[in-house]
């Protein structure tokens, strides 16, 4: 016979599956073979095949004491596949029996205790999407190599995205909530014109590279001959230039035209570069940088290229900060023995009211969720021995929140103040219960329910604020006594003054939800809204999901 059935089971599956392969073929094959069976299900969100650990096992399935879902390695023995070039046929020299599993299959990441040895400890379940998008970072092609087709560019934001809002949905949490050197950049550059002129050498030499920068070139080798040493003296840097990384699958990994580097020490031997800043040049046209920041340091035409020139030294005083203050960030990392949750370390201003013991625990998975959408920045963590939630938004609703969190009409608020990036922090109660969009998903709202909301809206009212949200994704319903549903509002992120404030200009308007007549695009919201729409939902009108935005 020359191909072999083998039973294969992924770490914490609830079933087994078996795949074809011949005995001639190599590990690196199999493992391929068992990544294309299940690439659609199980590691749908797995960058490659490489992001796979196979055992060789022998379990006979009818002696299996427990769900196939709880099996480890440490119930049994194995045999770790390292040697990728190894012949299937040296592994299993006759035929496997049909009734065992054969290959245990783990994510990179989802073993071992750091000491080298195999065992395995299921990760979260945001630990697992964190793997997998790292895993589909690393399978992308160069963003610059993508970015010239309209039509790949289209296709590797569907399979290995980047999360830089293209399209809409694929956004991630702000960086600023786990930086302080990128969110203090942030607020630098929010505030740019009102920071003191810079010293009138980096005015200079600001102004030396406007002028170099409109000189026509022949091509971007010429253009960056001259455009990198003025770079290299604004931001107090040394350049590596032409970098092209190659990944282990032949194909381009990273490309730039030059990084800024840090080392990185890892033992007295041991010594790791990180990339701090990528820098892209163009010559003339050029269509594949990123606009995140070019709008910030245009050097081209401009009547009023005195004030651009003061304006453009002033951002590349802020760069060079940010840099100097990352190189010394990126300095003291050390390497980690297991894959952990990388927490959130937002940075207070002087301002703001210190929240008190706060230890982020995870990212929080609210019901609705699409896994691999990060649009919403909420985490649980411990607050003074109690879990709660942390939410991370552009605006909220102090006023609000608390008005109804006073006579149990909504979760308590323990903190709710702006850290620095211009986002603000939230910490509330985490309650324990459903909401009512997915409770009540086929049968009516109860009427102990929408008497609560109808108050809740009442209050806001009479304070002169209004809730602007009113679906039912908004609603959380939980039990009291004699099994009695009662509900709360959340989410006050739209909920200000009334006369004052507005529906977000990122409505929306898709049709998904059915909104009251009068809710539009960045106008002025009304109680009446909150009211329609209420009624909406006591009539089981509304039509409505977790697509609000922002």
């Amino acid at each position: 016979m020359t191909d072999y059935e083998l039973t294969c089971l992924v770490e914490g599956g609830q079933t087994a599956f078996t795949v074809l392969v011949a005995r001639t073929c190599k590990v690196y094959e199999m493992r391929e073979k068992i990544y294309q069976n299940r690439k659609n299900t199980a590691f749908r969100l797995v960058g490659d095949s490489g992001s796979l650990i196979i055992s060789k096992v022998e379990i006979n399935i009818e002696n299996v004491p427990c769900a196939l879902s709880e099996l480890t390695l440490k119930d049994f023995a194995s045999q770790m596949l390292r040697d990728s070039g190894k012949l299937v046929s040296r592994l299993w020299e006759n035929e496997p029996p049909a009734e065992h599993i054969h290959a245990f299959v783990q994510i990179e990441g989802n073993s071992g205790d750091g000491d080298g040895n195999s065992h395995s400890t299921p990760l979260a379940p945001s630990l697992q999407l964190h793997l997998a998008s790292v895993s589909a970072g690393r399978a992308a092609l160069a963003p610059s190599s993508v970015t010239a087709s309209v039509g790949k560019y289209k296709e590797e934001q569907v399979h290995h995205p980047i999360f830089n809002g293209r399209p809409f949905e694929r956004r991630g949490p702000p960086v600023v909530i786990y930086s302080e050197s990128l969110a203090q950049l942030k607020h630098e550059l929010r505030n740019i014109t009102d920071f003191p002129e810079p010293p009138p050498s980096v005015i200079s030499l600001t102004a030396e590279l406007f002028h170099v920068a409109a000189t026509i070139y022949p091509s971007e080798d010429d253009r960056g001959q001259q455009i990198y040493k003025y770079l290299e003296r604004l931001l107090g840097v040394e350049l590596v230039r032409y970098v092209k990384s190659i990944g282990k699958s032949n194909k381009m990994a990273t490309e730039a035209d030059a990084i800024v580097l840090q080392n990185i020490p890892f033992g007295s031997e041991n010594i790791k570069k990180a990339v701090v800043a990528y820098v892209e040049l163009k010559n003339e046209l050029g269509v594949r940088g990123d606009g995140g920041l070019q709008g910030y340091i245009y050097m081209g035409g401009n009547p009023f290229e005195s004030e651009q020139v003061h304006y453009v030294s002033k951002v590349f005083v802020t760069l060079a900060r940010a840099v100097d203050a990352l190189r010394r960030e990126y300095f003291f990392l050390s390497p980690r023995n297991k894959l952990e949750f990388f927490a959130p370390s937002p940075t207070y201003l002087p301002s703001s009211p210190f929240p008190g013991a706060l230890k982020f625990k995870g990212q929080f998975m609210y019901e609705g969720r699409n896994p691999d959408s990060y649009r919403r920045s909420i985490f649980l963590a411990d607050y003074n021995g109690k879990t709660v939630l942390v939410k991370f938004c552009e605006r909220y609703s102090e006023a609000g929140h608390r008005n109804l969190a006073d006579v149990g009409l909504a979760p308590t608020l323990y903190y709710a103040s702006e850290v620095l990036g211009g986002l603000i922090m939230v910490v509330m109660d985490l309650v324990d219960g459903r909401d009512a969009y997915h409770e009540f998903m086929f049968r009516s709202v109860p009427q102990t329910v929408l008497k609560d909301i109808k108050r809740a809206l009442a209050r806001l009212h009479s304070a002169h604020l209004v809730y602007g949200d009113m679906r039912c994704s908004n609603i959380m319903v939980v039990k009291q006594d004699k099994d009695e549903w009662r509900g709360l509002l959340v989410d006050f992120d739209w909920c200000g003054h009334i006369g004052k404030a507005k529906y977000p200009p990122t409505l929306n308007t898709s049709g998904e939800i059915k909104w009251a007549m009068g809710v539009e695009l960045a106008v002025e919201m009304k109680p009446k809204h909150d009211l329609d729409m209420m009624e909406m939902i006591e009539r089981g009108t509304e039509s409505t999901g977790h697509g609000g935005y922002p």
